[in-house]
């Protein structure tokens, strides 16, 4: 049973949860410090305009006082101003103090020399204050903030002005939208959760229905196709996928059931003569020439399966995609010279010429040479040049040419009959294996020729092209990379 913590779709959720939750959080800090700044900003803006409208109050006392008038000696006074958690003081210009508000009892607001600097700068100054007058003041964890707002002006003396207020209201704002934005966070990630899991379990639902139709799918039912949803999402790529998979799939099954009915096939034959033959020697005693005979045929068929076998083996090793077993330097020049040369006695039984090109080194010793297996280079010319010698006719010529490619560092060796040429309908099953179409010369083969020469060609990270036209011959042009301690020698190369 699969572990739900364990599944894609937890894992999702959880993701999901985390990032709106992060959202959340940095959302939420925001709002905190913007609302904070935005409480403050505008109490200290209130204040200010408050300790200005009891200045403005203070000028229009002096205006109507014919004593102020008259001997510039008017003095401010708090008495028309008593605000519950206000609490006012007035300094005279030298910072004695002059008046106070009846709330603040025995103590007064300090006169710090930041306050004094309002004289100067010309505008009000704010202070926080957390120390023993604010404790006096307000008690124990309460803060005030104090503005000094110094005036002068011809009519009355200079004086300052201090007002300080608790910040209580503005910390019990802050405390709410915080509790409230605690509140919030919780429901919106479950609110999150919820459609996160919606989401995700109906965004899935069709992996699930391609994952339980998948299940079923065997060996015997490839011929089936998963069913596409409508649109063109990444589940609909994925089901072309899979469907092109099973495509690959059916086609390796067929082609593997092909092979192996094939292969048995081509087991049975001699298999079938060696057991007819021995039947019939062990009916009745026979002459020695009739079992020297048997022993011949017997031997023949045996090199026949030995050659079966053999070439089974290394298409097997070339679907596997094993690495070759030897890996030296191999002179294309003595690979293709020697299949000539043991090809020599079944061209003559045919009556075809062989005629070979060999590449000619430019420089002492220098020739175009391969990395790879000098035996499966030589089994792969030896199928090429007897496949073309089989469909040359009498008298005809086969060509093996030896070159160097331009520029792409690869050795071609072309192998040219003036045979009938392949039928179109026949190349797509060219390198098919056991497939054999018409020849004019030569015993019946297995079949496998053109399919071990293309494994040793793409064992060597090589290729073979053909081109070919009814009447008109068949070339087999063989690439293959040159080794990288020969590519100094190709034109443009250093």
């Amino acid at each position: 049973m699969v572990n739900p913590f364990r599944t894609l779709r937890f894992r999702l959720v959880l993701l999901n949860l985390a990032v709106f939750g992060s959202i959340l959080a940095a959302l939420g800090f925001v709002v905190l410090v913007v609302a904070d700044r935005f409480l403050r900003t505008e109490f200290d803006r209130r204040l200010i305009n408050g300790a200005q409208s009891m200045v403005e109050a203070m000028e229009i006392a002096a205006e109507e006082s014919p004593e102020g008038v008259r001997e510039s000696r008017f003095r401010p006074h708090l008495n028309p101003f008593h605000f519950l958690e206000y609490y006012f003081q007035i300094r005279n210009r030298d910072g004695r103090l002059l008046e106070k508000s009846a709330n603040m009892l025995l103590g007064s607001l300090p006169f710090s020399l930041a306050a004094q600097a309002s004289q100067s700068a010309g505008v009000p100054v704010l202070d926080t204050l957390a120390d023993e007058t604010a404790i006096r003041l307000l008690g124990q964890g309460h803060q005030l903030r104090l503005l000094t707002l110094y005036h002068e002006r011809i009519g009355m003396p200079a004086f300052y002005l201090q007002v300080g207020v608790s910040l209580t209201a503005v910390d019990h704002a802050m405390i709410a939208l915080r509790r409230t934005l605690l509140l919030l966070i919780p429901v919106g990630l479950l609110l999150a959760a919820a459609a996160s899991e919606r989401l995700v379990r109906q965004g899935l639902a069709p992996i699930g229905r391609v994952a339980r139709e998948a299940r079923q799918l065997t060996a015997a039912h490839l011929d089936r196709r998963l069913p596409l949803p409508a649109g063109h999402d990444e589940v609909v790529e994925l089901i072309l996928t899979l469907n092109g998979l099973l495509d690959r799939l059916d086609a390796a099954f067929a082609a593997q059931e092909r092979f192996i009915a094939n292969a048995a096939h081509e087991l049975k034959t001699p298999v079938t003569h060696l057991l007819g033959q021995a039947q019939v020697l062990a009916r009745q005693a026979r002459k020695p020439e009739e079992y020297q005979r048997f022993v011949s045929a017997v031997q023949d068929d045996m090199r026949h399966l030995a050659m079966i076998v053999e070439s089974l083996l290394l298409l097997a090793r070339a679907d596997a995609g094993l690495p070759l077993e030897s890996h030296i330097r191999v002179s294309i020049n003595e690979v293709v010279a020697d299949a000539v040369e043991r090809c020599h006695p079944y061209a003559a039984q045919c009556r075809v010429r062989l005629e070979p090109t060999l590449c000619a080194p430019t420089t002492e010793d220098e020739e175009p040479q391969v990395d790879g297996d000098a035996e499966l280079l030589a089994l792969m010319m030896l199928n090429l040049i007897r496949n073309a010698i089989r469909f040359s006719p009498p008298d005809g010529c086969v060509e093996i040419d030896v070159a160097r490619s331009g520029h792409d560092g690869q050795v071609i060796i072309a192998v040219r009959d003036r045979g009938p040429g392949i039928a179109p309908e026949q190349m797509p099953r060219l390198f098919e294996r056991f497939y054999q179409a018409q020849r004019n010369c030569g015993p019946t083969g297995t079949g496998l020729g053109l399919s071990i020469a293309q494994s040793v060609a793409k064992l060597h990270r090589g290729h073979i092209h053909v081109e070919s036209r009814p009447g008109g011959g068949s070339v087999f042009a063989v690439g293959l990379p040159l080794s990288p301690r020969d590519l100094t020698s190709l034109p443009g190369t250093e």
